[in-house]
C-alpha cells in the first residue's frame, strides 16, 4: 500500500493532500494572503490523517514542493517534511512547484495546437518564477528561471503553435492569438500524486540532511 503525504507551501496556498497507490483521497489546502502555513500546516496535516481514518505510521512517504516561491512558505513545507520523514525513517521526496502547477493542464496534453506551457509563480508586480514544458513530453525545456512579466512579453510570443501560460497573478491585457492565459492558479497538493507515485517507484528520494528549497 503505497501511502504517500504530499506537501506544497510554495505559495499563499497551504495544501496538503494523501494519495493512495497514486491517487487522491484527500486534500485540505486555504490560500492564505498572510502567509499563516506555520499556523495551519501541522492543523491540516492531523485533520486530513483523522479526516482518513489514517495513523501516519501508514505513510510510506513525504513529498514537498521544492519551489521556487515564498521563502518562509517553503522553509516551513520542507521543515515539516524532513521531521516527519525523520521521526518515521521513510523517504523524502519532491517535485519543483512550478511543474506542480503544469499538472493543472494534463487535459491539454492531447491538444497538438499547444506546444508549450509555461507555468508561473509571482514573486512581486510583474516579476515571475517561470518554466517552459513540452506540452506533449511533460519534459522542462530549460531550468526555471525570473523573468518581468509585461506586455511586452505577451506581445514578443510568436509561435505557429499556441503557448499555454498559467499562474496565481498574471497580468496581462493583450490579446495575442499565440498565446492561451489561464490566472488565479496556484501550485497544488491535489496535483502533486502522479509524480510522487512515481518517483517514490523510482527510488528517486532526496537526502533530509542537505535537501533545500529552490532558489535564484
Amino acid at each position: 500500500m503505497t501511502l504517500i503525504l504530499n506537501l506544497e507551501t510554495s505559495t499563499d496556498n497551504c495544501s496538503v493532500s494523501l494519495s493512495l497507490r497514486g491517487k487522491i483521497i484527500n486534500c485540505i489546502e486555504k490560500i492564505n494572503y498572510k502567509y499563516k502555513h506555520s499556523d495551519i500546516l501541522h492543523v491540516f496535516i492531523k485533520n486530513i490523517l483523522k479526516k482518513s481514518k489514517i495513523s501516519i505510521s501508514k505513510i510510506k512517504a513525504v513529498c514537498v514542493g521544492s519551489g521556487p516561491g515564498s521563502y518562509t512558505g517553503l522553509r516551513i513545507g520542507i521543515t515539516t517534511a524532513k521531521t516527519i520523514c525523520y521521526a518515521l525513517k521513510i523517504p523524502l521526496l519532491s517535485i519543483n512547484s512550478l511543474f506542480i502547477l503544469s499538472e493543472k493542464t494534463l487535459k491539454y496534453q492531447n491538444n497538438k495546437n499547444i506546444n508549450t506551457i509555461i507555468p508561473m509563480i509571482n514573486i512581486k508586480r510583474k516579476l515571475n518564477y517561470i518554466l517552459e514544458i513540452d506540452n506533449k513530453t511533460r519534459k522542462m525545456k530549460s531550468s526555471f528561471k525570473i523573468k518581468n512579466i509585461d506586455n511586452n512579453f505577451f506581445k514578443n510570443i510568436k509561435n505557429k503553435k499556441k503557448i499555454l501560460i498559467i499562474g496565481n497573478n498574471i497580468e496581462n491585457k493583450i490579446s495575442n492569438k499565440s498565446c492561451m492565459v489561464i490566472n488565479k492558479l496556484y501550485p497544488s497538493s491535489n496535483y502533486m500524486n502522479r509524480i510522487s507515485l512515481y518517483k517514490f517507484n523510482k527510488n528517486k528520494i532526496e537526502n533530509i540532511y542537505s535537501f533545500e528549497p529552490n532558489y535564484l
